[in-house]
């Protein structure tokens, strides 16, 4: 068996008419462990710069920093906050 044909499996077609059954080759699906495409980010106050939330991105759909409006109980109001790193 070659890398190629790991990657494929052969099913077999049984129809109502013997002649139209025949194989079909599909993909074989694997499931895969996390592989890193999300990350852990935390959110900083940006008025007070402290470390309020925990969340995680994924670094393919936003590969800059995140920004979101979040509530700060040190400032007591919703402030920006900012991936830090």
């Amino acid at each position: 068996m070659t890398a190629l044909e790991a990657n494929f499996c052969r099913v077999r077609l049984d129809g109502i008419d013997p002649a139209a059954a025949g194989e079909l080759l599909c993909v074989r699906r694997t499931r895969l462990g996390k592989t890193g495409q999300r990350i852990a980010v935390t959110l900083a106050c940006q008025d007070c710069k402290r470390r309020n939330y925990q969340s995680n991105k994924s670094k393919r759909n936003t590969p800059d920093r995140v920004s979101l409006a979040k509530y700060c109980r040190w400032c007591g109001r919703h402030t920006e906050h900012r991936e830090t790193r």
